[in-house]
């Protein structure tokens, strides 16, 4: 009895350090990566403002659904369930930005690619500006996930799929 009493006091105890940690995190999530290709902006763009081809290069996107094209909605289906975007910012073969439409997750997103030429290949800038509202995903977006670790994979994704082994970084 003794040791599932101290199992139990143990996960309350780190529960409530990941809650206070969490508090003392700012809701604010501000992330920008850079990732430099030699593919042309013409052809990034291609990949990046075409949400329904995502599930071709985005490994944690297994299909999404377009729901409409004016303004361009999608929802995505994987590893974080069903999101629905809309694109808000659209200026090819420059820039496109899209925020998440869904009031029923517990962060806002929004997130932007901006590409640059850069020589005969692309700088891609990407940012994602997100409020996280629930304390326990804050600390773990924070310590465990990583503040980059999303947007790198998603960019090492994108390299990837043009065949090059580009690794982000913060410009």
């Amino acid at each position: 009895m003794g040791i599932v009493l101290f199992v139990m006091g143990a996960v309350v105890a780190v529960v409530l350090s990941m809650l206070v940690g969490g508090l003392l995190l700012p809701r604010a999530h501000d992330v920008t990566r850079v990732l430099r290709l030699r593919a042309t902006p013409d052809v990034v763009w291609s990949l990046v403002a075409d949400p329904a081809g995502y599930p071709s290069w985005r490994d944690t996107i297994s299909s999404v659904d377009i729901d409409g094209t004016a303004p361009l909605r999608w929802r995505e289906f994987g590893d974080d369930g069903s999101l629905a975007f809309e694109a808000v910012r659209v200026n090819a073969p420059q820039h496109f930005a899209a925020r998440l439409l869904d009031d029923d997750v517990a962060r806002q997103i929004e997130r932007e690619f901006t590409l640059e030429p850069d020589g005969a290949g692309t700088r891609v800038i990407y940012r994602e500006v997100s409020t996280v509202n629930n304390p326990i995903a804050r600390f773990v977006n924070r310590y465990i996930i990583r503040r980059t670790g999303a947007s790198d994979r998603l960019l090492v994704a994108l390299a990837i799929a043009l065949d090059e082994q580009a690794q982000p970084d913060d410009g």
